[in-house]
């Protein structure tokens, strides 16, 4: 494990506590399991672009002209009011 200090604002160092002390854990638990969970995301997030890119390279793309059609069907076919 690794220690890492972050400087918060009294107010939210306050929050954060009452926010620990509310989900029965302590603050520093609580940013774990948010750093963890931001790091799982952005990892997430990176496999998904990656993707993307994969599929447009080998030439797996909608042009943009069907995709607005498409969308403008959806639109046009949405309850008014």
């Amino acid at each position: 494990m690794v220690r890492i200090s972050v400087e918060l604002p009294e107010d939210q160092a306050a929050r954060l506590q009452h926010l620990a002390a509310f989900r029965f854990t302590t603050a520093e638990a609580l940013l774990s399991e948010v750093a963890q969970g931001l790091v799982a995301d952005g990892l997430a997030l990176e496999a998904w672009i990656a993707q993307g890119e994969a599929e447009a390279a080998a030439g797996e793309t909608v042009p943009f002209e069907e995709v607005m059609a498409e969308l403008d069907a959806i639109i046009a076919r949405a309850p008014q009011g």
